[in-house]
């Protein structure tokens, strides 16, 4: 029995079409069969246009007249040309039947390849007799949906396997087919070229035909939304299809016809899109497996010299993201889907040393600034919780002057990276001899700017800074304030360090650290002595029976002299302040009364008593912790019941400061006008308690 094999009767069939004859008529029947491929094609959609449309012919190169003889070696230019022609060769040497095995093997893609190859290829693979080769090659392609009847073999297999944009005919790839109208158009062609599927388009189409669902559409995305896309040409052909029909059976046989093709057109894209995907997701698994494979392979080369740890640092990119740079060429050599040969890895492996020393580099130069900023959060912390149990009656340096003393900077700079530093022993270790020597430069300079605001020609002592009328301001902010309120405050921290090192690793921990009231080296250069205050203050003084010229910030706390605002009081009121008040510069011009009786102030007491809801901060002058004044009485009991007795059980206010001045203290690093206290009082009142 005899053999009915596809392959061989595709084989016999082309070997009996493609018997050497004349050139006259091989001629003829080349011209023939391109001429037939062409009106298969045109039989398609309108935007498919012919397979080779676009694409320029290959120009015949001029023989020459002189003849040269040939080396017997070729040069790599002369090899390259003359494999070129293997193909051609192929086709013209080649017995027929082996060829046509070769190409029954191949894929449509294949085959649409090797016919652009050379002309004998090309008359051999489009002649219409060759239509067998191309659906056993499709037969080849797992799960291909069946070809639709608008499209022939070549152009069903330019769909599937072409790169090229069918409008612009671009070089770059263009994975956007619209399988509706089999065609491939890129996002800039279907922006330009095809029309927006809505009434508009619809408007422009016959009546009969418009609403009836016979036009293909297709959805793209474009951006990060989605439009509908139409083809003028697809409507072209059936506007003219339709009226080339005569009588209305015919125009509604035509209609029903084309519901029924756009419904199968539907279901043949949606299996085309369907498989392709498939295809994409498989081929993407492949080229990952690639991947993967030549990235293991890299892995093992670069951990015998000793680099692998380094490349396990770099693929935690995240953490070192301003030398992204770096990962993203290594990623460019590693990252390609292909294995890695001897002469691969030889070319590429200075490359990567160079790019993985480089990153080694910048990752320990990240990690020790890590690490250098750690230190100096670690350091603040630690002198934070020393500086909160001291007396700060007393000059206490700012945390910009201990981060920039030489003994602590070089401790966090030149230890070691990998070295553990305790700061609260160290600091245990030198604080005190600091504070000492930063303490006495930084008097001296608060008694040089009071020599200067003066106009003295000797130095002030350290006594007259306690004085009551040593009164500074801050330029900046106008506030007023004793000694040593200038030490903790704020506008004397914004200054840059005199040291150009200190200077640049500050910013290392915090950038424009002298802008954030707290990193900057405490300095002088915002204060003045205060002209304004001044008198007012001589005048409350000498109202409280003190000399202004001896009188310190001290005594004044415990005289604690009421005073009365004549201008802002009235006949029914009186409006009542205490001593604070030339701090404040809402009565600076206005008129001022002291009253130091007895009466005036116990009855002000009184009335502080029903309406001070405030809680003011101050120190415990046992252990120099802050506490409001309000729970100062509860402190003393719970925590130095032992060493403190205290004769009132009921609670103090503000009023009641002089009455136990032996067990606190007003806390520096506030500004004094939080003890500022104003109240309205009957005048009637204080008039008969100052009789």
């Amino acid at each position: 029995m005899s053999r009915r094999s596809l392959r061989i009767q595709v084989k016999a069939t082309a070997i009996q079409k493609h018997t050497p004859v004349p050139k006259e008529s091989s001629s003829a029947i080349t011209t023939a069969g391109r001429k037939r491929v062409r009106e298969s094609t045109s039989e398609g959609p309108e935007l498919v246009e012919h397979e080779e449309k676009g694409r320029p012919l290959r120009k015949k190169s001029r023989k020459g007249t002189s003849k040269i003889t040939q080396p017997s070696v070729g040069t790599g230019v002369e090899r390259c040309k003359n494999a070129r022609g293997k193909l051609e060769r192929l086709a013209k040497d080649v017995p027929l039947d082996v060829v046509l095995e070769i190409f029954c093997h191949l894929d449509p893609g294949d085959l649409l390849h090797l016919a652009r190859t050379s002309k004998d290829l090309r008359e051999l693979l489009m002649s219409k007799s060759s239509e067998a080769i191309w659906r056993v090659a499709r037969a080849n392609v797992e799960g291909l949906p069946p070809r639709p009847n608008d499209l022939n073999e070549p152009q069903y297999a330019r769909l599937i396997y072409d790169a090229y944009c069918y409008v612009c005919n671009h070089k770059g790839r263009c994975e956007n087919v619209l399988w509706r109208f089999r065609a491939r158009v890129c996002k800039n062609c279907v922006i330009t070229v095809l029309p927006l599927y809505n009434d508009e388009y619809l408007n422009k189409q016959p009546p009969e035909y418009r609403n009836s669902d016979i036009l293909p559409s297709e959805v793209v995305w474009v951006g990060n939304k989605s439009i509908t896309v139409a083809s003028n040409k697809w409507a072209t052909r059936y506007k003219a299809e339709y009226e080339a029909l005569e009588t209305p059976a015919d125009r509604e046989q035509w209609i029903r016809q084309k519901q029924k093709d756009l419904q199968e057109i539907r279901e043949h894209s949606h299996l085309c899109r369907k498989w392709n995907q498939n295809r994409l997701d498989q081929r993407a698994i492949e080229l990952n497996n690639l991947r993967d494979h030549r990235k293991t392979d890299i892995l093992a080369r670069l951990g015998k010299l000793g680099w692998r740890e380094e490349v396990e640092h770099m693929e935690k990119r995240c953490m070192y993201r301003t030398h992204e740079q770096i990962y993203f060429e290594y990623a460019r050599i590693v990252n390609q889907p292909r294995n890695l040969t001897e002469e691969g890895w030889v070319n590429i492996k200075d490359e990567l040393v160079e790019l993985l020393s480089n990153h080694r580099t910048a990752r320990l130069e990240i990690e020790t600034g890590h690490v250098i900023r750690a230190r100096y959060v670690q350091l603040s912390q630690a002198y934070r919780q020393i500086n909160s149990k001291s007396d700060c009656r007393e000059p206490l340096p700012a945390i910009g002057d201990i981060l920039t003393a030489n003994v602590f900077e070089n401790l966090i700079w030149d230890t070691p990276v990998e070295e553990q530093v305790d700061f609260s022993a160290k600091l245990s270790e030198h604080l005190s001899h600091f504070i000492d020597k930063w303490r006495l430069a930084k008097i001296q300079e608060l008694l040089m700017l009071v020599q200067k605001s003066k106009r003295g020609s000797t130095l002030p002592v350290v006594s007259d800074l306690y004085l009551a009328t040593s009164i500074f301001e801050c330029i900046q902010c106008k506030k007023a304030m004793h000694f040593p309120q200038m030490f903790y405050h704020r506008c004397c921290f914004r200054n840059k360090c005199p040291s150009k090192t200190s200077h640049k690793r500050m910013e290392m921990f915090q950038s424009h650290y002298y802008d954030f009231h707290e990193y900057g080296p405490w300095t002088p250069r915002t204060l003045v002595l205060s002209d304004h205050c001044l008198p007012v203050m001589q005048t409350i003084i000498k109202s409280c029976s003190l000399d202004p010229t001896t009188t310190t910030i001290q005594e004044l706390y415990s005289a604690n002299p009421l005073i009365q605002c004549v201008t802002c009081s009235s006949d029914q009121k009186s409006l009542c302040l205490w001593w604070p008040i030339v701090f404040s510069r809402d009565h600076w011009k206005h008129d001022l009364k002291i009253n130091m009786s007895k009466k005036s102030k116990k009855a002000a007491k009184r009335i502080l008593r029903k309406i001070d809801g405030r809680n003011d901060p101050i120190c415990c002058a046992h252990c120099h912790q802050e506490v409001d004044m309000s729970k100062l009485q509860q402190h003393l009991v719970e925590s130095h019941k032992d060493t403190v007795i205290l004769h009132s059980p009921t609670p103090l206010h503000t009023s009641d400061l002089g009455d136990i001045q032996e067990h606190w203290y007003f806390n520096p690093r506030r500004p004094i006008q939080s003890l500022y206290r104003q109240f309205y009082s009957s005048a009637l009142s204080l008039r008969v308690a100052s009789q």
